[in-house]
């Protein structure tokens, strides 16, 4: 059998949560970080933008700032989620 490159695991991993996986014959693991991250994300995004409307009909002005903050939150909670699938 022919050993598995962990470089081109790494590279399908950043590529889609469960790539690496799926090229190192780990398929259920795979299918179990996509799930997650299909199914996280969108709740995620829901919450924060629910949030956000929330904030804004409050206060139009001083809820401006919050979109700034939202991409941060979404990109440490992704980096978590992808480091995970590693």
């Amino acid at each position: 059998m022919k050993s598995k490159s962990p470089g081109i695991a790494l590279l399908l991993a950043i590529a889609f949560p469960g790539g690496g996986h799926y090229y190192c014959g780990r398929i259920a693991s795979g299918i179990w970080y996509s799930c997650l991250f299909v199914l996280i994300m969108p709740f995620i995004y829901g919450v924060m933008s629910y949030s956000r409307i929330a904030a804004f009909q409050r206060d139009p002005l001083q809820s401006l700032p919050f979109p700034m903050l939202m991409l941060p939150i979404q990109a440490i909670i992704m980096l978590i989620i992808w480091l995970f699938s590693l």
